[in-house]
Protein backbone atom coordinates (compact mmCIF):
# COMPACT_ATOMS: atom_id res chain seq x y z
CA UNK A 1 0.00 0.00 0.00
CA UNK A 2 2.56 2.72 -1.67
CA UNK A 3 0.33 5.64 -0.45
CA UNK A 4 -0.14 4.68 3.58
CA UNK A 5 1.67 6.83 5.72
CA UNK A 6 4.93 4.63 7.12
CA UNK A 7 3.33 4.10 10.51
CA UNK A 8 0.48 2.39 8.76
CA UNK A 9 2.23 0.57 6.74
CA UNK A 10 4.21 -0.92 9.80
CA UNK A 11 1.02 -1.73 10.94
CA UNK A 12 -0.60 -3.66 8.20
CA UNK A 13 2.97 -5.69 7.40
CA UNK A 14 3.02 -6.64 10.96
CA UNK A 15 -0.34 -7.89 11.10
CA UNK A 16 -0.69 -8.72 7.64
CA UNK A 17 2.59 -10.47 7.38
CA UNK A 18 4.21 -11.17 10.21
CA UNK A 19 1.23 -12.33 11.86
CA UNK A 20 1.71 -10.22 15.26
CA UNK A 21 -0.49 -9.62 17.92
CA UNK A 22 -1.86 -6.62 18.94
CA UNK A 23 0.38 -5.78 21.75
CA UNK A 24 3.41 -6.73 20.04
CA UNK A 25 2.34 -4.06 16.90
CA UNK A 26 1.25 -1.63 19.79
CA UNK A 27 4.74 -1.78 21.17
CA UNK A 28 6.71 -1.54 18.25
CA UNK A 29 4.75 1.60 16.71
CA UNK A 30 4.44 3.44 19.47
CA UNK A 31 0.56 3.19 20.26
CA UNK A 32 -1.54 1.10 23.10
CA UNK A 33 -2.74 -2.42 21.15
CA UNK A 34 -6.49 -0.42 20.15
CA UNK A 35 -5.21 2.06 18.88
CA UNK A 36 -2.95 0.29 16.60
CA UNK A 37 -5.99 -1.70 15.91
CA UNK A 38 -8.16 1.33 14.86
CA UNK A 39 -5.44 2.55 12.77
CA UNK A 40 -5.03 -1.07 11.27
CA UNK A 41 -9.18 -0.90 10.50
CA UNK A 42 -9.29 2.53 9.30
CA UNK A 43 -6.25 1.54 6.81
CA UNK A 44 -8.43 -1.79 5.65
CA UNK A 45 -11.33 0.36 4.54
CA UNK A 46 -9.04 2.94 2.73
CA UNK A 47 -7.53 -0.08 0.78
CA UNK A 48 -10.59 -1.66 0.07
CA UNK A 49 -11.75 1.62 -1.25
CA UNK A 50 -8.95 2.20 -3.65
CA UNK A 51 -8.93 -1.78 -4.58
CA UNK A 52 -12.67 -1.13 -5.73
CA UNK A 53 -11.77 1.84 -7.59
CA UNK A 54 -8.75 0.43 -9.15
CA UNK A 55 -10.81 -2.31 -10.40
CA UNK A 56 -13.62 -0.21 -11.48
CA UNK A 57 -11.19 1.64 -14.06
CA UNK A 58 -10.08 -1.76 -15.61
CA UNK A 59 -11.91 -1.80 -19.11
CA UNK A 60 -13.33 -4.92 -21.28
CA UNK A 61 -13.42 -8.16 -20.73
CA UNK A 62 -10.28 -8.41 -17.62
CA UNK A 63 -12.16 -5.35 -16.12
CA UNK A 64 -15.69 -7.35 -16.37
CA UNK A 65 -13.81 -10.58 -14.21
CA UNK A 66 -11.81 -8.49 -12.23
CA UNK A 67 -14.97 -6.62 -10.99
CA UNK A 68 -17.09 -9.82 -10.99
CA UNK A 69 -14.49 -11.51 -8.63
CA UNK A 70 -14.49 -8.91 -6.52
CA UNK A 71 -18.40 -8.56 -6.15
CA UNK A 72 -18.49 -12.37 -5.28
CA UNK A 73 -15.79 -11.44 -2.78
CA UNK A 74 -17.13 -9.10 -1.49
CA UNK A 75 -20.38 -10.42 -0.66
CA UNK A 76 -18.42 -13.12 1.00
CA UNK A 77 -16.62 -10.77 3.12
CA UNK A 78 -18.26 -7.71 4.58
Amino acid sequence: YADAAPLTAEILWMRLVAGAEWAEVGRAVGLTPSAAKRRYQRAQVALRADVVARVAAIAGEAGRDARDLLSRWASANP
